[in-house]
């Protein structure tokens, strides 16, 4: 019964489109709202110290890479896979084609493709 009351509160509270749920927003607010190209900015840096990190730590012993891979790659790595998520919902830039190169260019440390 509580469930059923809840489903319905949900139900009746759930807005999917963003021209209404932004409408009651704050004109503050509302200049936050939309692309924003220091998103491009980031994702080059942290593709630029991921690939520069891969090519300096080759040559070092195990026991320095694991440690440098799991904090610092895992960091970067988690940092991207948030980036590729903006971008893929247009956000970076104000066109499709763009963000799409920038998302490709994203993926490119992970190795495995997932930006699509």
């Amino acid at each position: 019964m509580l469930l059923d009351k809840l489903h319905s509160i949900c139900l009746h509270n759930f807005n999917p489109t963003p021209e209404t749920s932004s409408a009651h927003l704050q004109p503050q607010v509302l200049k936050l709202v939309g692309p924003d190209v220091a998103t491009a900015y980031w994702t080059l840096g942290f593709v630029s110290v991921q690939l520069f990190l891969s090519y300096t730590i080759k040559d070092l012993d195990w026991m320095y890479v694991i440690p440098v891979a799991a904090t610092v790659g895992g960091l970067i790595a988690q940092s991207l896979t948030l980036a590729m998520h903006e971008i893929s919902h247009n956000l970076a830039f104000r066109t499709q084609l763009p963000n799409l190169m920038l998302g490709i260019f994203a993926n490119l440390p992970m190795g495995l493709p997932a930006f699509g």
